[in-house]
């Protein structure tokens, strides 16, 4: 039985890899067009762009009822490729149903903020929304280098048009949808070729039976994205109406250089799903659970501390002066980022029992302090107090999520790892004091305990597959 732990353990640190080396190359393309945001693009520009893309964010998920991620679980309770199809197509079906909520739905929220580029707008969430769809199938069939290749691809085209159309044409905000849509684009068509999916659709493969149960199951995250919305989203809205929105766009850049821990977490979360899915009838599956959870949270956490350094280090190389004052918010806001992703981390355990409700209560309890709590701590404290209060939601929003898991299904929490937060100060510190050796020694003491505290994982992973 250990064998078979350290085996499912193997696996997930072996697709781990696939997704860290797209992951890389996609993030590394967009991090570099930080520079040419903060110079031609103003704060309350960027800010605008930034709350706009919130919304849809917020709209698509609930307009399109989150089918993807129905449609990925369900297609793991079918070992036939045609079966998996079939799940596919109707999920296809639900999504084009979704377009009649969509359209009035983001046509509302562009016109009451007044929005530029409502034409843009529209078609980029439409984009978003077949992004999930399509970059789903591809996970459906463990086709993790379509995956990645399909998101490198995307990141490099909206990169080059991006350039082109600011520098050259000298377009504003627009540039980024317009360059988005395009990128998105080609991500969609790659996919949907290379896996065929237009053969192996049919509207003869309607399922009513089957399309009401992805919806019971995605139904309880659509209202779960509206709470999440309360978090991050409902804190957005408060600054730009409390403090404008250059203000806003001072975030928006802050959580711009949070994709550095958002690259983590993806590797991570991609592999932690595939593996979570994979082994959903799997007698062994708790023991397993366990193990990865403890990796994750300790990578993480000591992560987040190295991360921050770096970025640091590189702040003023990639932002314009408009935006300086964003430095001293990367801190709070890449800690609250950090509880966030181990909070969505044991999300992935309610969504393979198949126990959804539970991502939608825990989220509502979070969401409900963030709402009392933001207003009235940017009255006192302003752009800071939002983050600070924003921060300590996501880490309720974890600590309930990590007692729910333990308490309903048996799963054991590593103390250990939760211990490392107490590696979290260490950020704080690095930016009152200028000093390159102290950031250095303190990245090399942070590394060496995470090494110390992963060897049994490292041991697994160059353990020899039986």
């Amino acid at each position: 039985m250990a064998e078979k732990n350290l085996f499912g353990v193997k696996r997930f640190f072996q697709t781990s890899i696939i997704y860290f080396i797209g992951g890389v190359m996609s993030k590394i393309v967009s991090f570099l067009l930080l520079p040419l945001y903060t110079t031609y693009l103003s704060p309350a520009q960027f800010g605008q762009y930034d709350l706009a893309y919130t919304f849809i964010n917020l709209i698509v998920p609930i307009a399109f009822f989150q089918i993807w991620d129905g449609a990925f679980r369900f297609s793991f309770d079918k070992d036939k490729d045609k079966d998996k199809y079939y799940v596919i197509s109707n999920a296809i079906m639900v999504f084009a149903f979704g377009i009649i909520l969509y359209l009035p739905a983001i046509y509302a929220v562009s016109d009451y903020f007044k929005f530029e580029y409502l034409w843009a707008i529209i078609v980029y969430g439409i984009i978003i929304g077949l992004q999930s769809l399509t970059t789903f199938s591809a996970r459906i069939f463990l086709n993790n280098k379509l995956f990645v290749a399909s998101g490198m691809v995307n990141a490099f085209v909206a990169a080059i048009i991006n350039v082109i159309l600011i520098l050259v044409f000298h377009f504003d905000i627009l540039s980024i949808y317009i360059a988005a849509i395009c990128g998105g684009i080609c991500q969609i068509l790659l996919i949907t070729f290379r896996l065929s999916i237009p053969r192996y659709f049919s509207f003869s493969d309607l399922d009513k039976k089957l399309c009401w149960k992805m919806l019971q199951f995605s139904m309880p995250l659509c209202f779960a994205t509206i709470s999440y919305w309360l978090l991050a989203g409902f804190t957005k809205l408060g600054i730009t109406n409390k403090l404008g929105m250059a203000a806003n766009g001072l975030y928006a850049i802050t959580t711009k250089f949070s994709t550095a821990i958002l690259l983590l977490v993806n590797v991570f979360q991609f592999s932690w799903n595939e593996l979570a899915y994979i082994i959903s009838n799997d007698d062994s599956r708790v023991a397993k659970y366990e193990l990865s959870a403890d990796f994750f949270i300790k990578s993480i956490l000591f992560g987040t501390v190295a991360v921050c350094v770096f970025i640091k280090w590189i702040f003023p190389y990639f932002v314009g002066p408009e935006y300086s004052q964003a430095y001293y918010l990367i801190p709070i806001t890449i800690m609250g980022v950090s509880f966030n992703t181990i909070s969505d981390f044991f999300g992935t355990f309610f969504m393979m029992e198949k126990k959804t409700h539970y991502i939608l209560y825990t989220t509502l309890i979070a969401a409900a302090v963030n709402c009392l709590c933001c207003y009235r701590a940017i009255d006192y404290f302003g752009i800071d107090g939002a983050l600070y209060v924003l921060s300590g939601a996501f880490l309720i929003l974890m600590l309930i999520r990590m007692c729910v898991v333990s308490s309903k299904f048996g799963m054991k929490i590593n103390l250990t790892g939760l211990l490392c937060m107490a590696y979290i100060p260490v950020i704080f510190v690095c930016y009152s004091i200028d000093s390159v050796i102290f950031d250095s020694c303190a990245i090399i003491a942070i590394m060496f305990c995470y090494i110390l505290s992963i060897r049994k994982y490292l041991q697994i992973f160059f353990k020899t597959k039986k």
